[in-house]
């Protein structure tokens, strides 16, 4: 099998791959469902073209063509290696030492209601505020679409139901991505800090989410280490998918 082929064959795999795990969640996480089925389309669409074109060269150059896809396949998936290494490596981060502020970042709400990937951050805040018990637990997130109430207000109520002192807790309300979350929680932070040393902070996310939130706070300029949490298992696959192209946008755009 030639190697023209052998891509042929992994692209048209890869879709069909992707075709069938984005029907089997989009029961549970709709958006990102579409986009998995889309990519899978597109996949299996590339390759039948390659192995048609190949077959019956409708197309005039079509040879010099396939080398061309084939080296954009290849770098793509090389790509996809690297940067999906990256956020695996991040993802096992569970730092439970010291912490000034415990910086808890937002996810969806239904409502006013946290959802399942809320919780389990908030959960994470619980445990790890028991750990350190004078930390300041800063919440952030802002208000989104189909959600009543600002993320941060919904983990501040999340939290005090837990026990959490309610003087332990700030709010940030502004942001609706992880550089604002970053960003907006930093002037926050430095507002507070009386201090003459330098403040350190832990985040609490997803674990798909650590490698890109640590990468957005140092741009912030804050000394980070990162508490990781879970996600659903049938779920994860899709939220490191999307974790792929949200750090290569991050990592060109995010200031």
């Amino acid at each position: 099998m030639d190697k023209s082929k052998l891509i042929n064959w992994i692209l048209l795999i890869l879709g069909a791959i992707f075709m069938a795990y984005g029907v089997g969640i989009s029961f549970i996480v709709n958006g990102i469902a579409k986009a998995i089925m889309i990519m899978g389309a597109v996949l299996i669409a590339l390759s039948l073209f390659k192995s048609l074109g190949k077959r019956h060269l409708i197309i005039k150059h079509f040879n010099r063509i396939d080398k061309v896809i084939n080296v954009l396949v290849i770098l793509s998936f090389i790509s996809v290696f690297i940067i999906e290494g990256a956020i695996v490596y991040g993802s096992f981060e569970k730092n439970k030492g010291k912490t000034d502020y415990i910086l808890v970042l937002g996810a969806g709400l239904w409502g006013d209601a946290p959802s399942d990937t809320l919780i389990r951050r908030l959960e994470g805040a619980v445990e790890l505020s028991e750990i350190n018990k004078d930390s300041i637990i800063l919440v952030s997130g802002g208000q989104g679409p189909g959600e009543t109430v600002t993320e941060a207000e919904a983990m501040e109520k999340y939290l005090m139901a837990k026990g959490v002192d309610k003087k332990r807790i700030v709010r940030e309300e502004k942001a609706t991505n992880t550089m604002g979350n970053m960003n907006f929680s930093k002037e926050i932070m430095d507002e507070l800090w009386r201090e003459k040393e330098e403040y350190n902070v832990t985040i609490i996310t997803s674990n798909f989410h650590i490698f890109r939130s640590k990468l957005l706070a140092k741009r912030a300029g804050m000394n980070v280490q990162a508490y990781s949490v879970a996600v659903k298992k049938p779920i994860e696959p899709a939220y490191y998918i999307r974790e792929y192209f949200a750090l290569i946008k991050s990592y060109i755009f995010d200031r």
